[in-house]
This record gives structure tokens, sequence and C-alpha cells, in this order.
């Protein structure tokens, strides 16, 4: 087996590569900012609000989803722009349709959010 280059050595280089990764999203991108600032923010009334573990689940489930969409999403625009920098209606095309599984991802997790929690909001203030 040939090794290349830009392979890891080991699980530790492969874990620092992503977490370079993450950090180059987090810095680049403002949604996926705002995506991290709205999880932390919801991950804090999941523990205000007391949810069981399930919901609990569910709602760190649907957060990862939508940031998992948001990195597929910036990785395929940085593919494209490195593949064509100059306008092309095709790209635009491709990077619409890309934009489009966070946007669907995003009105999931909103959908769950609100049977979660809308209950929860009941026992508090009604």
């Amino acid at each position: 087996m040939v090794k290349k280059s830009w392979q890891h050595k080991n699980f530790k280089e492969s874990l620092l590569s992503a977490t370079k990764g993450l950090a180059i999203i987090l810095k680049n991108e403002r949604n996926a900012r705002f995506i991290a600032l709205s999880a932390l923010i919801v991950i804090a009334a999941s523990f205000f609000m007391r949810l069981s573990l399930r919901e609990f689940a569910l709602v760190f489930i649907v957060i990862a989803m939508v940031f998992i969409s948001e990195v597929i999403n910036s990785l395929i625009e940085y593919i494209l722009d490195l593949m064509h920098p100059a306008h092309n209606e095709m790209i635009k095309k491709l990077k619409d349709a890309s934009s489009a599984a966070v946007l669907i991802s995003a009105f999931c997790s909103l959908v769950v959010g609100l049977l979660i929690f809308i209950p929860h909001f009941k026992k508090i203030f009604f």
C-alpha cells in the first residue's frame, strides 16, 4: 500500500485535522457561526426545560443534522469555487441546491424543536 503525503499517521492527527476543518468553517461561514450559537442556546434551554433523555437526544440529532448540512454545503461551495471561480449559471444552480439541503434540515429541526419545546413552555408559563 502506498502512503500518500496527505494521509494521517494516526488518530490524533486525524482528529487535529478535523478540528482545524471545523475552525475553518466557523471562521469563514457566517451561517455556521449562527447555527453554532443557536445550538448552544437550544442546548442550554434543553437543560433549563429539563428535557427527557429521549427529547434531548432528538434535539441533539437535529442540531447535528443542520450543522453537518452546513459543513457539506460549505464544502461543495469551496470545491465549486476552486473549480470555476468565475460566475457560471450552472455553478449557481449547484450552490443553490446545496443550500436547499441546509434549509430543509433547518426547517425539519425547527419542527422537531417546536414539538419538543412547546409542551415544556406550556408547563412553565400556563
